[in-house]
């Protein structure tokens, strides 16, 4: 069998990768993916991390003579914009100063 970009197989397990954008890992929401019966919505927390896995129970390869399925596992790829538009940029920047002037440094405890 030829190795799929996005797709792989464990057992009756299907593996997907999707690829979803820094907003959508920083605020989460909605990400269609596809299974082997269409597509599905799953809601995504705020907060993902690059390679987090989300579960689809039943969602795998039929087992053989059985009623039973395996399971599905999306693993979430951030993807990094390479091109911002001057106004991207700027909402970046702004955050960036956010993020640095509300980061509280460690105390040191010794």
């Amino acid at each position: 069998m030829q190795k799929h970009e996005r797709y792989g197989r464990v057992g009756f397990d299907l593996l997907s990768r999707q690829k979803i954008s820094v907003t959508k890992a920083i605020l989460g929401g909605e990400v269609e993916i596809q299974t082997l019966e269409g597509p599905r919505t799953i809601i995504l927390k705020p907060g993902a991390g690059h390679d987090q896995q989300h579960a689809l129970k039943g969602y795998g390869f039929k087992k053989r003579d059985k009623e039973e399925r395996g399971d599905m596992f999306v693993t979430f790829e951030i993807t990094i914009p390479t091109v911002l538009t001057s106004e991207q940029k700027k909402a970046i920047e702004s955050f960036a100063q956010l993020e640095t002037s509300t980061a509280s440094p460690k105390k040191d405890r010794m």
